[in-house]
């Protein structure tokens, strides 16, 4: 099935979704990973549902990201480290994560994709696990099964 999404980040992507049901801290999802230079990307906030879960090279799917002013630079270190999603999918842009995967668009020519998808029937379909496509040209998410 396909969903319409606004594509804040262009860029294709394909891969296993990983869902969680709350926003998304940041700072402490990040944190732990970014500062021992881990080869994964585990979620490292105790309090969010994805906790312990490596989302490096997945399709992140959260209702939205927060965190502090320096929500943007994390993900911007996490993809420069190389253990950030391929491409993370919201139902409410945060502006510091679209900051983030910009400038790493612009410094690095490392592109990953963010996509607001408002539609209901999305956030009631998706589950991790399932193989999910990101299409700019169609400005599409399709959930795949």
């Amino acid at each position: 099935m396909k969903y319409s999404g606004r594509f804040v980040v262009s860029g294709t992507a394909r891969g296993e979704a990983v869902c969680g049901k709350r926003p998304l801290n940041t700072l402490a999802s990040f944190l732990n990973a970014l500062v021992t230079h881990s080869e994964q990307g585990i979620i490292g906030d105790p309090n969010h549902d994805l906790f312990g879960t490596d989302v490096k090279g997945k399709i992140l799917v959260v209702p939205t990201t927060i965190g502090s002013t320096t929500a943007g630079l994390v993900f911007l270190e996490a993809i420069r480290q190389g253990i950030a999603p391929q491409a993370v999918v919201v139902r409410e842009i945060d502006t510091l994560l679209a900051a983030g995967a910009i400038l790493s668009a612009v410094w690095f020519n490392r592109v990953m994709p963010v996509v607001e998808v408002a539609d209901q029937t999305f956030w009631q379909t998706v589950r991790t696990g399932v193989q999910v496509a990101l299409d700019p040209d169609a400005a599409t998410v399709e959930v795949l099964g």
